[in-house]
């Protein structure tokens, strides 16, 4: 891949965002917590490990909602079986394929997880939600790591239910660390993913897990 393909023009995602509006839309309450994944609906993208960690969340947080924007061929089987299985479709909302609106509905969530790198490797969504100020989850396949300052900017997670419902719960409990983790991420937006730092910060990552 080029260097810039994962850059993201910053100016594009400075839009206004009506969060009642878009709630409204999505069928949700004012107050639900969201947490936003944006991924095509295929196997891969690990959505037994989102549905399975939200199933643990919804037990003491039933007002909780997983919003998932993109489509895909194999929704049927990667979400909406297995969710019906867990008894946990009600939390799941499906925002669909997004262009105009996109970071409007992105930037209403209040936390953003990713959990695998697409086919390009760049993690697009994660730096669009990063420059949104979302704070983050991610785990630690490709770049991911690199992306989300652990800590500061987001949190790393193993691939497991439990450890994911955990740092979800994390945020979703205590909103000024989702400010200021969702601040830091967007101040870190500003800085590194710009199209020209951006490709610097590509050509030294791929640098050093190829060394």
């Amino acid at each position: 891949m080029s260097a810039t393909t994962g850059a993201i023009d910053l100016d594009a995602l400075d839009v206004r965002i009506d969060r009642r509006r878009i709630r409204e839309e999505l069928g949700v309450s004012q107050t639900a917590p969201l947490i936003g994944v944006v991924a095509r609906m295929q196997s891969h993208r690990r959505f037994d490990l989102l549905l399975g960690a939200l199933a643990r969340l919804v037990r003491d947080r039933p007002d909780i909602r997983l919003v998932l924007i993109g489509r895909g061929t194999q929704t049927d089987e990667v979400v909406r079986i297995p969710a019906r299985r867990l008894g946990i479709e009600a939390h799941v909302v499906f925002a669909g394929y997004r262009v105009e609106d996109y970071a409007a509905v992105l930037g209403t969530m209040d936390l953003f997880t990713f959990l695998v790198p697409g086919s390009d490797g760049t993690c697009r969504a994660l730096l669009q939600a990063a420059a949104l100020g979302l704070p983050l989850v991610g785990t630690r396949r490709g770049a991911i790591p690199e992306i989300i300052s652990n800590g500061r900017t987001g949190v790393l997670v193993a691939e497991d239910p439990e450890e994911l419902a955990s740092a979800w719960a994390g945020f979703l409990e205590d909103s000024q660390r989702r400010r200021t983790f969702g601040e830091a991420a967007k101040r870190d937006a500003a800085i590194r993913f710009r199209p020209d730092r951006f490709a610097a910060w590509t050509e030294r990552f791929y640098r050093e897990v190829s060394s």
